[in-house]
């Protein structure tokens, strides 16, 4: 039985065969060709040894792409291909053969660029249009035939519909030409690996009888190739490395989960947001998946106004607080924002940027605690070296006081009258009076001589009384 999906009641929304009018104007914005440049531009926006603590709020929010990337795998495997544009224009292009998620959704909005600059979208466009016409053609040509069957003067209404025939036949070769190049510029762009599961998802929706579409409606018909076709099997591909959900979770993450790290500059901090916002028009999203409902919406980036609002409540509260002293609270472009931050920075410099020297902070407010540079190490407190001469001269430890700490001797070298070898806690109680509750050692000694003799008179007496016992229960016994 076929699963009605409820999408496909809806007006007016976007779909896919809708998106080579619009998806490409929000795609190829922040995205940059060759994965040098993308690297490039990585390495600055994130210094090395940067923390997720440093640059995320508290929570357990697990973006797909962070702010912080993972960490390349070698790339000794991956090789380049030349791409012919024009006559005067080529393009190197990277077959990617594994990565990072991030490396492989920057290949595919890298692919889809390629397949852009070749006009290959813009060929398939045109072909379309072409057959359409030739289709309009060709029926009003079979209805003037239909209406002349059966007369002799009919051999020019023929030889119209011949040639609307043989139109017809050659746009829709066109049009299967150009598609086909689609597909195949995308596959010739991934190593033999990487490539198997993009053919194992071509062949369960390109000219399979039954498939299960992208919303997880099943059909019984066979597709064609196409745009749309094209797109949903590249939402696919992008699904076996991202959650069907990735877009709506990178979307919260950068609204929610994002604060500007201190030892990052504000524009490569405003460099890296934006190119993680570039990523919400490709990833996986809820409405592309068999999860939707009625309610639910394409995910898309967030526009300017909505970008600069976001960035200024990621930067710290005192340039949020110099921002409005201006009198502009609610920033309209990005581009303006960034411009007000930067001198807000070179104002208030109270991070550490770049190297990871530390700065002055110039702040009204003594009581705020000063941002240190974490590369940066607390001095060890050097314990300073004691000395007595007068010890040192007439003998004592002169390694344990200073010389105007000496208890021992006086300034002339005489011992001291109340030195008596021993530090005293408190007042000298003098010789004829003990501690209280003290005694000497001799004392102490001759107590404890008392006590074992005591003890060893108790055991005769108890060894004698048992044998006195055992004797008189041995004479019961007897008798």
């Amino acid at each position: 039985m076929v699963k009605k999906h409820p999408k496909l009641f809806k007006k007016n929304q976007p779909t896919l065969r809708s998106l080579p009018k619009t998806f490409f104007k929000a795609l190829f914005t922040n995205t940059t060709l060759g994965a040098t440049l993308i690297k490039m531009s990585t390495t600055k926006s994130i210094p090395e040894g940067l923390k997720p603590q440093e640059c995320e709020r508290g929570g357990h929010i697990k973006p797909p792409i962070a702010y912080i990337p993972e960490k390349d795998i070698a790339e000794g495997q991956d090789r380049t291909v030349k791409i012919k544009v024009s006559d005067d224009m080529h393009l190197t292009v990277t077959v990617f053969h594994q990565g990072t998620p991030e490396q492989f959704l920057s290949h595919v909005q890298m692919v889809l660029e390629t397949i852009h600059q070749r006009k290959l979208d813009k060929a398939y466009q045109d072909a379309c249009k072409e057959d359409i016409e030739a289709e309009k053609t060709l029926v009003k040509a079979t209805e003037a035939k239909d209406s002349c069957r059966g007369t002799d003067e009919n051999p020019p209404v023929v030889k119209t519909w011949k040639k609307a025939t043989a139109a017809k036949t050659r746009t829709g070769e066109n049009v299967d030409s150009t598609i086909q190049a689609v597909f195949l510029q995308y596959s010739t762009l991934l190593s033999e690996e990487a490539s198997r599961p993009w053919a194992k998802i071509v062949e369960a929706q390109i000219d399979c009888d039954p498939f299960t579409d992208i919303y997880g409606v099943q059909h019984t018909e066979k597709r064609p190739r196409s745009w749309n076709s094209f797109m949903e099997c590249v939402q696919l591909h992008l699904q076996t490395v991202f959650r069907c959900d990735a877009a709506e979770t990178l979307r919260f993450y950068i609204s929610n989960g994002l604060k500007k790290p201190n030892r990052v500059p504000i524009r490569d901090f405003v460099r890296r947001v934006e190119r993680l916002n570039g990523y919400l028009s490709l990833l996986p999203c809820l409405y592309y998946s068999s999860k939707a409902a009625k309610s639910t919406k394409v995910v898309g980036p967030f526009d300017d106004p909505d970008m600069a609002s976001h960035i200024l409540r990621m930067v710290p509260r005192n340039w949020q607080d110099q921002y409005e002293l201006t009198g502009a609270t609610v920033p309209q472009s990005v581009r303006e924002l960034l411009e007000a931050l930067e001198r807000i920075e070179r104002a208030f410099p109270t991070n550490t940027v770049g190297d990871g020297h530390k700065t002055t902070v110039k702040s009204g407010d003594s009581s705020k605690r000063k941002m240190v540079s974490f590369n940066e190490r607390i001095p060890k407190k050097h314990r300073r070296e004691k000395h007595c001469s007068l010890c040192k001269k007439h003998g004592g430890a002169h390694t344990t006081h200073n010389t105007p700490d000496c208890r021992k001797y006086e300034s002339n070298g005489n011992p001291k009258k109340t030195f008596n070898g021993k530090k005293t806690n408190g007042p000298s109680r003098g010789p004829e009076r003990p501690a209280r509750g003290g005694s000497s050692y001799a004392q102490l000694s001759a107590k404890i001589d008392k006590l074992e003799k005591s003890n060893k008179k108790m055991k005769r007496a108890i060894n004698k009384k048992k044998r006195k016992r055992h004797d008189d229960s041995d004479d019961s016994d007897s008798s």
